[in-house]
């Protein structure tokens, strides 16, 4: 999305459009991912508030700050909160507050036809980046 790699071939759909057979791809997609995402937010946010000198930056961020339920395709299991979920999510969420009107409302056109409204307004947590192959709170 930032600096996409030239294609090996063919044409891109005129004005960017989606192919409709990709929509239940994504509708899956947003279906079992985004409550993890949310999840994972919230999760997130309350360990940094929770740990001493984690706001600092200066320790990394654990691989996993405990666990929680997660449903695929009706099954429902416990799964690690893995914090580097979100430091992949802060490059589409950036990317969606970057765009101009028009483009965020063909966005959320997308967004909303594969049910990732939430991602229009996902809920904050600390930001992060990554040092020394590590992740550490921005």
């Amino acid at each position: 999305m930032m600096k996409p790699p030239h294609p090996k071939g063919g044409e891109f759909l005129a004005r960017d459009e989606i192919p409709e057979t990709i929509v239940p791809v994504l509708v899956r997609m947003m279906r079992e991912m985004i409550p993890v995402l949310v999840s994972t937010a919230h999760h997130f946010a309350k360990w940094v508030a929770e740990t001493p000198g984690a706001k600092e930056g200066t320790e990394p961020v654990p691989r996993a700050i405990g666990t929680h339920m997660f449903t695929l395709e009706g099954a429902r299991d416990s799964r690690a909160i893995f914090p580097f979920d979100l430091w992949m999510l802060q490059r589409p969420l950036d990317f969606i507050a970057s765009l101009n009107e028009e483009d965020k409302l063909r966005a959320a056109d997308l967004l909303g036809a594969a049910g990732g409204e939430t991602f229009l307004d996902f809920p904050s947590f600390p930001r992060l980046t990554r040092r020394n192959f590590k992740l550490v709170l921005a």
